[in-house]
């Protein structure tokens, strides 16, 4: 509800709290039912000296995002 009647200056920060909510649920749905984290990717893009890429964790990727845009949105003027 306090999404919905929020103003459309704070949509960035209504985005990194969903993008934060996001993934605080998925890393403790992880670990309550597998006891684990388990929502990693592995994208294999045939590039030399990057093969495979780099695993990672989407609900991470979804907590780090959320945080740079905490941190831009806090610099900006109100």
């Amino acid at each position: 509800v306090l999404l919905v009647r929020a103003q459309p200056a704070d949509a960035w920060r209504n985005l990194s709290l969903a993008l934060l909510l996001a993934g605080i649920l998925g890393n403790l749905t992880d670990r309550l039912l597998y006891g684990h984290v388990i929502d990693f990717l592995l994208f294999n893009l045939h590039i030399r000296y990057a093969d495979p890429w780099p695993a990672f964790n989407v609900a991470d990727s979804c907590i780090s995002i959320a945080v740079v845009l905490f941190i831009i949105h806090s610099f900006r003027r109100h």
